[in-house]
């Protein structure tokens, strides 16, 4: 090998090397930005966004969520009694006063989830299978600790955190590798349990 060819690659290594530690310290400064506190656990967790933050998200995407379940259900009895049941549990969670919802949608699914700033959602088709208000309960002390616990924050952070991650891998390999990662729709044993044979969906992401 000629000696410019050994210039060359030895240059190509040190810039490939160089850009890669760019992409680590940028992942680094990322990850400490972005820690907070978590009120559930107290621990550090990585979020993006604060509370008010997510309060904004969930205002803006409740109406989108209650049209694709077929709106709310609109019984005044089954409302209050949800709202009332959900208030109570959330007054003696970690986050009693950001302003919690609770809404009942008008859909057979079986189906109970959360999404940021507070906002709880069962479905009718849930409440008839719930045999008490403990069982009810749990459903939505289990939503609610979503919620505190910042667990739809985490997990988008986690995303931008891997992103950066396969940034900077790309930045060492000489090209980018474009993908996405679609979470799925899981069943959570916690909420199974309360319902054994019964087949629950609990969606773990915004649809938009």
């Amino acid at each position: 090998m000629r000696c410019y060819e050994l210039t060359f690659t030895r240059f190509n290594r040190a810039r490939q090397n160089s850009l890669y530690l760019t992409g680590v310290l940028l992942c680094s400064i990322f990850a400490v930005n972005a820690c907070t506190t978590s009120p559930a656990t107290g621990g550090k967790v990585i979020s993006f966004n604060t509370l008010a933050e997510e309060k904004r998200i969930g205002q803006r995407e409740h109406p989108k969520i209650v049209k694709q379940f077929g709106g709310e259900y609109n019984l005044p009895k089954v409302k209050n009694y949800v709202s009332d049941l959900g208030h109570k549990l959330a007054t003696i969670s970690e986050l009693p006063g950001i302003g919690w919802k609770f809404t009942v949608l008008n859909s057979r699914e079986i189906n109970a989830f959360a999404i940021p700033g507070g906002f709880i959602y069962v479905t009718r088709g849930l409440l008839t299978l719930a045999s008490n208000e403990a069982e009810l309960a749990g459903v939505i002390a289990h939503e609610i600790g979503h919620v505190t616990a910042l667990h739809s924050s985490t997990r988008q952070a986690t995303g931008k955190m891997a992103g950066l991650g396969t940034l900077a891998a790309g930045i060492l390999l000489g090209k980018l590798h474009r993908s996405r990662r679609y979470p799925t729709i899981l069943s959570e044993p916690g909420v199974r349990s309360r319902f054994p044979g019964r087949k629950i969906f609990i969606p773990n992401r915004l649809r938009h």
